[in-house]
């Protein structure tokens, strides 16, 4: 068995306008080395990506394109990841990660206050069914505009619930703007995130809350297969050769063992002439659902996407 251990450092923040604390978001990133910073309230309109890019990091982030509001995550570029795109009532921006054999997204949500909480738990709900394809593993970030704290107070009880139904936790204890617990970190694996911290910088009236998630990888060493490749193999030249091969020897041949191994010698020779034998390393199951109709749509939708961050249009959106 092969063992892998990584400790994945993940953090948020309700920025409150991440142009206008650029400079001191950007050097919180390098000085907490975080590998995954998610941030609401950006308060973006489609200003183009080099004012907000940072060495190091990729930002994927879903804009309001009206006053306030937007969601972002920025990604350590020696990370793999993906976009995925849930249809949610808030906004959102969801990420895939992928370590040997774990798996786990990353979902940063913002709930502005004179949203109705209900579509908050339909949110949560969607997010974590929406998930079951990709991940056993859940997070769900962000600023709700729900004080945890509270334990008695009617929003509190009725979220909690929620939660409590739906198999999540809620691991901040600590507040996180002023007295109270307003930036939640949501997950359906509670036992695989440590170090839940709140932390106040002067730039935000928002604590950044962090966590680790330690990723330990236990797999069996890689599979290998062997085949032949019949990619190249012509019917024709493979009975022409063996039209002019020593094959009519085994009539002179009179032991039968002998005869078979002389066939055995012929034919192999041909085959690893006209259809060689390879191997390959197995790293992922069969995949049968993912017909070339599926890879088109796979294809068509990530052009569109780079098309649409290259020129953010409504055309293109």
């Amino acid at each position: 068995m092969m063992n892998k251990r990584y400790r994945l450092h993940v953090a948020q923040l309700n920025v409150r306008s991440l142009l206008c604390h650029f400079s001191e978001f950007k050097e919180t990133l390098y000085e907490r080395k975080f590998d995954i910073c998610c941030v609401t309230e950006t308060w973006l309109k489609d200003e183009p990506d080099y004012l907000v890019n940072i060495d190091q990091y990729d930002f994927v982030r879903n804009d309001r394109l009206t006053r306030g509001g937007g969601t972002g995550i920025y990604v350590n570029k020696n990370i793999k990841y993906r976009e995925i795109s849930f249809k949610l009532n808030l906004e959102n921006t969801t990420i895939f990660l992928e370590y040997d054999q774990f798996k786990i997204l990353i979902c940063a949500i913002y709930r502005p206050p004179s949203v109705d909480k209900k579509f908050l738990i339909e949110d949560i709900e969607d997010s974590l069914l929406a998930s079951i394809p990709y991940s056993e593993n859940l997070v769900i970030v962000g600023d709700k505009n729900i004080d945890v704290s509270n334990t008695k107070g009617a929003d509190c009880v009725f979220y909690l619930s929620a939660l409590n139904t739906f198999g999540l936790a809620q691991l901040v204890d600590l507040p996180t703007r002023k007295d109270a617990i307003l930036d939640h970190v949501i997950t359906n694996t509670p036992e695989a995130l440590k170090d839940v911290k709140a932390v106040n910088y002067h730039y935000s009236d928002h604590d950044i809350t962090s966590f680790t998630v330690d990723v330990d990888v236990s797999h069996a060493n890689f599979k290998y297969v062997t085949y032949r490749d019949f990619r190249n193999f012509s019917p024709s030249s493979f009975s022409d050769e063996l039209a002019y091969s020593s094959l009519d020897e085994i009539f002179v041949l009179r032991n039968i063992d002998d005869k078979v191994a002389h066939i055995s010698c012929v034919l192999t020779r041909l085959f690893d002439k006209h259809a060689p034998v390879r191997s390959c390393r197995i790293t992922k199951p069969p995949a049968p659902w993912l017909t070339n109709e599926i890879r088109q749509l796979m294809n068509n939708r990530d052009r569109a996407k780079k098309k649409y961050r290259k020129s953010r249009t409504a055309l293109n959106r």
